[in-house]
């Protein structure tokens, strides 16, 4: 049977290649599609507080929310609150918690830390292998907080502000100052309206002479140590003074004047020299004896302000001596004794001191 078209092909007829037609018009819009499921915060907060295991040991934290979690995830916790650390999620986590192994990073806490509720728990990317320690390759530069030099003096130098010898560094409260000498002979000196507080002078400025800080005024002056410090004795104030030893005054020693002596004689053999109840000097010779003589002083307190002079006029030194003993027993200061043989040719005096000395 043969088609109206003409064609002879049985069955079908090959297909004829043509030029694409122009598109239809637009269809009626079709019916609303189903409503999508929202996605899942990868973002929680823990909500009961842990310890920190200890290195690849594991710990169930409670989350809000922990559903976004899955296992083999790794996590971050913390925040503002301070770091916690890494973990994975060892187990599938929960609505409401996961269990979460350390990973021990050298930022974790340290094992038994506590950690509290609150704090912020996200997903965290994976450490990568430690590569080598960073080496200076080079001085780094002062405007990158180095010395811009290769051994310690010479960083000290390119920090330093000194410009030259003699040169010291000072601190103005901001930063470090040279503090130039200007001359020979110069010193540091404190100075708090110095910029550095101290500063350079001359050395002969701190020079201070014995005259600039003796207590002496006047001619004759003595320097002595009353106990405490230096101190001045006055010279004294007529002709003819002797320095006398003086315990009880303040500087120990005063200028004492000399007394003359009239000379009652006495002959040797009058003992003991007793003053009879009157004030009065009292002399002994000794003119050519051949014996030795003997003489008692009296108790001391008939000698509060009188002098005894005695004179070994001849006779030959220990042969022929003279003895001076005192009737009570007192000591004669200088001697430790009370009884005391004048040698010849020297002249001694008993005095109100109670000393008895050589002239």
């Amino acid at each position: 049977m043969y088609l109206e078209l003409g064609c002879a092909c049985v069955p079908d007829c090959p297909p004829i290649g043509g030029t694409q037609g122009p598109p239809g018009p637009m269809g009626p819009q079709g019916n609303q599609g189903f409503k999508g499921v929202d996605g899942e915060n990868a973002f929680g907060i823990t909500t009961q507080p842990f310890l920190m295991p200890d290195k690849g040991g594991n710990v169930t934290v409670h989350v809000d929310p922990a559903a976004w979690a899955t296992q083999g995830q790794l996590v971050y916790i913390g925040g503002p609150s301070g770091e916690v650390g890494y973990f994975e999620v060892a187990v599938t986590s929960t609505l409401s918690a996961m269990v979460l192994t350390n990973m021990g990073y050298d930022e974790n806490l340290e094992p038994g830390a506590f950690v509290g509720a609150g704090v912020q728990v996200t997903p965290a990317g994976i450490q990568g292998i430690q590569g080598p320690a960073w080496v200076l390759t080079e001085p780094l530069g002062i405007n990158l907080g180095g010395t811009g030099q290769a051994t310690a003096p010479a960083a000290f130098t390119a920090l330093s502000p000194l410009t030259g010898k003699g040169q010291l560094i000072g601190s103005d409260g901001q930063q470090n100052i040279a503090v130039v000498s200007s001359t020979d002979g110069q010193v540091p000196i404190s100075d708090i309206t110095a910029a550095a507080g101290f500063r350079w002078i001359d050395s002969r400025l701190l020079h201070v002479s014995f005259d600039e800080i003796s207590p002496l005024e006047v001619k004759g002056d003595l320097l002595v140590y009353n106990g405490v410090t230096n101190d001045r004795l006055p010279v004294g104030d007529i002709a003819n003074m002797v320095l006398t030893v003086v315990p009880n005054s303040q500087n120990g020693v005063d200028w004492t004047n000399i007394v003359g002596f009239n000379f009652n004689r006495i002959s040797y053999a009058r003992t003991p020299v007793v003053l009879g109840g009157t004030e009065q000097l009292v002399g002994i010779s000794t003119p050519n004896i051949q014996v030795p003589v003997n003489v008692v002083l009296a108790s001391v307190d008939h000698w509060t302000s009188n002098l005894l002079c005695l004179k070994d006029e001849t006779g030959t030194a220990d042969v022929y001596p003279i003895t001076i003993t005192t009737s009570d027993g007192t000591f004669i200061q200088g001697q430790n004794s009370y009884v005391i043989d004048i040698p010849y040719g020297h002249v001694f005096i008993y005095s109100n001191t109670r000393e008895f000395l050589v002239i």
